[in-house]
């Protein structure tokens, strides 16, 4: 095969990894000469976050397209979604996205940008790709009929005769070909099902970097100033909070989940599911705070800065009360007997010692970056 094919060039740089926008957004960085660790690509995309929701706002559509998925479980979330549009700024990137297209048209799109050479994200429904490689996806009975839509994957190729595109996925290494048909089908699974959650809507996104970026320090600074903005202008309402105030509503509501009427079992149960999967598979380690502390460490030796060098150990700290809380709170509702009260002295020491650490590196990130808490 052509090593210089978008194919072969995409395989050389493409790595699994976990949340599918950054791993996505990591690989086509170095295919375009910019190569970072997946922690770096994270904390540049001032990805870091925290939002906790016991009910669903208007302004949610933003990011739950599936409508109201408080319905299923309560959302606890350390990551923000607008990942390319912060990179594209940064690197002087062309970001170009589109939705909603008819089905000729979507496949018109990409087959066009791939002729060019160019490589396209694709928003998929996991299941539809998963039964097609014979790897379905499955998820605990308590979830009910939950799906799960807004897989991002990178088509690099097509075959025309055949019918076919060549996909690389974020959960695997190998490369996968799949038919126009099971792709078209798999950008649309679950569209309007309100038991959909991230609805794919036939989304795209084309993201090619700027020839030259800032130096590494510039971006850094930047990148962790508008994180520090985003936290400052997080929302905050009757049915859930972000930023600091959202770590706080958490600590303080969690030890009484149990006993909440609107938290049934099955729901108990799949917010807890839910946390587990968002904080390990998805953000890349204990709500994102893994990574983050991995990230504060590179920048406050390349900023030459003790207080993000501070901050770091407080994440890094965080890393481990996050894993450490979730694992007992994954004990108490899945204990064999049944679900037990979460208002429990351990429970409430872990979270003490988090709110801490989370409020002390919070302040520590600010310093180190000149701003007030």
């Amino acid at each position: 095969m052509n090593p210089t094919t978008l194919l072969e060039r995409y395989r050389r740089v493409h790595r699994p990894g976990q949340d599918c926008r950054i791993t996505s957004a990591r690989n086509l960085l170095e295919l375009h000469g910019y190569r970072h660790s997946y922690a770096t690509v994270q904390g540049l995309s001032s990805n870091f976050y925290f939002s906790y929701r016991t009910g669903f706002m208007p302004l949610d559509r933003l990011t739950f397209a599936g409508g109201d998925v408080c319905g299923h479980y309560f959302p606890v979330s350390g990551q923000r979604l607008e990942v390319l549009e912060n990179l594209a700024y940064l690197y002087g990137a062309e970001l170009v996205t589109g939705a909603g297209e008819d089905d000729a048209r979507a496949q018109e799109t990409l087959l066009a940008f791939l002729d060019e050479g160019i490589p396209v994200l694709v928003a998929v429904s996991r299941h539809v790709l998963g039964d097609y490689v014979g790897q379905p996806l499955r998820f605990p009975a308590y979830l009910g009929n939950i799906r799960f839509g807004g897989h991002f994957v990178t088509a690099v190729g097509h075959d025309r005769q055949r019918g076919t595109v060549s996909l690389f996925d974020t959960d695997h290494m190998q490369l996968l070909e799949v038919p126009l048909a099971v792709l078209a089908r798999a950008r649309t699974d679950g569209d309007h099902d309100a038991a959909c959650v991230m609805q794919s809507h036939k989304r795209w996104a084309v993201f090619l970097p700027g020839s030259s970026a800032p130096p590494l320090g510039h971006l850094m600074r930047t990148a962790l100033e508008r994180s520090v903005q985003l936290w400052r202008a997080a929302p905050v309402d009757a049915a859930g909070a972000a930023g600091l105030e959202g770590v706080r509503r958490l600590c303080a509501e969690l030890p009484g989940w149990a006993e909440r009427s609107d938290l049934s079992t099955d729901k108990l149960k799949a917010t807890v599911f839910m946390l587990g999967m968002s904080s390990e598979m998805l953000s890349g380690g204990s709500l994102g705070r893994r990574c983050f502390g991995m990230f504060l460490r590179q920048a406050g030796s390349t900023l030459r800065s003790d207080s993000l060098l501070a901050a770091a150990l407080d994440y890094g700290v965080l890393s481990e009360l996050w894993q450490e809380l979730i694992g007992e709170v994954k004990a108490q509702v899945f204990h064999e007997a049944g679900p037990r009260s979460l208002d429990q002295p351990a429970i409430h020491a872990l979270l003490a010692r988090l709110l801490e650490h989370e409020e002390q590196g919070y302040a520590r990130l600010c310093a180190g970056l000149g701003e007030a808490a």
